[in-house]
């Protein structure tokens, strides 16, 4: 690899970058500064105890675990950031190839001396290190007021690393499913709706089978079911999921180069 679109890919999303990161530090604090009253948590944990078969309705949910400090930052924090971040990483899978290629520079990019593999590869190698940096700054601003807490001064800091990194495959591998269906499908529109899809369906999934037990192997399609926050949370990285999720991102890496260098570049 030459570097060149790395570099170039990184330089043009430093800003992005900054703002995602600087957002998910900004909910860190956030949970960790309004939490900070142990009187507070003693009533979110009786009313809380009293909502399990509501939270069993609405996509499961361990009561007792969501009341404890460790359960509190899971909910408030790695359930919704997860969200957020993948949404981030669905847009930028469609910018490895399919949005310069809409907007009609791709055959620009493409008659200078580079191979097309190295087009997909720099760029999703610049993407991955540009959501590792917004992820290490969200988990920094979580994890540096939890000294001067009072409710989460004892929170396992080893988890909460583990919990941060926990993201990041499973943002790379929508990430890399967005960017293959954006040589698979021609038109950016379609394919950032099949995206989109993809990405709801997922969650929808999920909820529904950790609503429903009979149906809970329907998980299985879903890539949030392999992130899976409250176990790592409680017992750290879950080393099988996490091979799936770098398996399946890794053959859509693939898949996306292959289908590159042999498609026509529409102009």
């Amino acid at each position: 690899m030459t570097g060149v679109i790395f570099r170039e890919t990184l330089r043009r999303s430093w800003r992005g970058m900054l703002m995602l990161g600087g957002s998910m530090a900004a909910m860190g604090l956030y949970i960790v500064l309004i939490l900070n009253d142990p009187a507070m948590v003693d009533i979110f944990q009786t009313k809380l105890g009293a909502m399990q078969p509501i939270l069993n309705l609405m996509g499961g949910g361990d009561a007792a675990f969501m009341a404890t400090p460790e359960g509190m930052i899971n909910y408030g924090y790695f359930s919704w950031m997860i969200l957020i971040l993948a949404g981030y990483a669905l847009w930028v899978g469609m910018s490895v190839t399919s949005a310069e290629e809409d907007r009609g520079i791709m055959d620009s990019l493409l008659a200078v001396p580079v191979a097309r593999w190295q087009v997909v590869v720099e760029k999703l190698a610049a993407y991955t290190l540009v959501m590792a940096v917004a992820v290490l700054i969200g988990h920094l601003g979580l994890v540096l007021p939890l000294g001067a807490s009072k409710v989460f001064s004892g929170v396992s800091t080893a988890r909460l690393l583990e919990s941060s990194i926990n993201m990041l495959p499973t943002a790379v591998l929508v990430m890399a499913f967005s960017a293959w269906i954006g040589v698979v499908v021609r038109r950016r529109n379609t394919a950032m709706t099949i995206a989109v899809a993809f990405l709801v369906a997922s969650y929808f999934v999920d909820f529904i089978g950790r609503s429903a037990p009979e149906v809970d192997g329907l998980r299985r399609v879903s890539v949030f079911a392999y992130y899976d926050s409250v176990e790592v949370m409680k017992n750290g990285l879950l080393w099988g999921n996490l091979a799936v999720i770098v398996g399946v991102g890794a053959l859509l890496a693939a898949g996306t180069v292959f289908l590159f260098r042999r498609r026509d570049v529409g102009v």
